[in-house]
């Protein structure tokens, strides 16, 4: 509203074109309230804003004889799906609604805002240093759970999607790409990607522009944007790790397969000679398990993208 008041329409499209927001999501175990409570404080949002008074009151009396204190410090595994159910039920709404108004407000025929301006990073099962007992095995189960939840999250929207896009063409296209999003979450077929799903909705738009006059293009569209924001992958897992830990590894490699004295070398000839010797290390040659643990890591990274 001030950009256009003061007639600086410009200059926020000019800072828009190198500008984004980075929320990160971070973990500590004293954060986290049980599924349950979450359950109930999500429930009681929507009665809220239905200003319905019964079901208010009866959840209120619910989440007063529910306990607010995990039984059990919560796993890596659990702080991960705890922030997850956030995602998936506040921040996949709010930054499609947020990325829509800023198109509205400063998008113009000359202008697109970039889906980039929203990125989202995940510590949660990747963050060895903020949890010690976040493993190779954790993180590669928080990816994938990262991964199902915003392929349900297309999966629920599509479906309101179809509703009203139900014109010959199209609501065949949409009900391919149902079958494909329903067979890799409950059928762990685990191929489709961003790309793919883009193409399905290119496919639609082009028979609504064609055949349907354009009609609800607006909601493909939203659609489409955010598919583009969150990828197949919702969130950018963060693997950190002590430093220390990395080069302890690095003279650990160096040391069983080339036999050179990590002492009188470098690092960068270190490196140099983890490249050259075409060395592929296999966690299972280690004893140490943060070795181990490292190596798997950094295998798990190359399957994760």
């Amino acid at each position: 509203e001030r950009a256009l008041q003061e007639h600086k329409l410009g200059k926020v499209r000019e800072k828009l074109e190198d500008f984004a927001v980075k929320v990160v999501f971070t973990a500590h175990p004293t954060q986290f309230y049980p599924n349950a409570v979450q359950r109930i404080l999500h429930d009681l949002r929507s009665a809220i804003l239905k200003d319905d008074i019964n079901e208010i009151d009866l959840l209120l009396q619910q989440l007063g004889k529910t306990p607010f204190v995990n039984k059990e410090r919560p796993t890596p595994l659990d702080e991960a799906l705890s922030i997850i159910f956030y995602l998936r039920y506040v921040y996949y709404d709010t930054i499609g609604e947020l990325y829509k108004k800023l198109k509205q407000s400063f998008g113009s025929e000359s202008f697109d805002i970039h889906q980039d301006v929203f990125q989202l990073g995940f510590w949660p099962g990747g963050d060895r240093d903020g949890n010690p007992f976040v493993t190779a095995d954790v993180t590669l189960k928080v990816a994938n759970e990262l991964r199902n939840s915003i392929l349900k999250n297309y999966y629920n929207h599509l479906k309101d999607l179809r509703r009203r896009l139900s014109f010959r063409g199209v609501s065949e296209v949409l009900e391919k790409l149902s079958n494909e999003l329903y067979n890799n979450i409950f059928k762990n077929e685990n191929s489709i990607s961003s790309e793919t799903i883009l193409k399905y909705l290119s496919e639609a738009e082009h028979i609504l522009k064609t055949q349907h006059n354009g009609l609800f293009t607006n909601i493909l569209v939203d659609y489409r944007d955010r598919v583009k924001i969150f990828g197949t992958h919702f969130a950018t897992l963060d693997i950190r790790q002590d430093s220390r830990i990395h080069q302890k590894v690095i003279d650990e490699l160096v040391t069983k397969y080339s036999k050179q004295n990590v002492a009188e070398l470098t690092n960068s000839e270190k490196v140099n000679i983890l490249i050259s010797e075409h060395i592929k290390a296999n966690p299972n040659d280690f004893e140490d398990e943060i070795i181990k643990e490292t190596l798997k890591s950094v295998i798990n990274v190359k399957e994760i993208q």
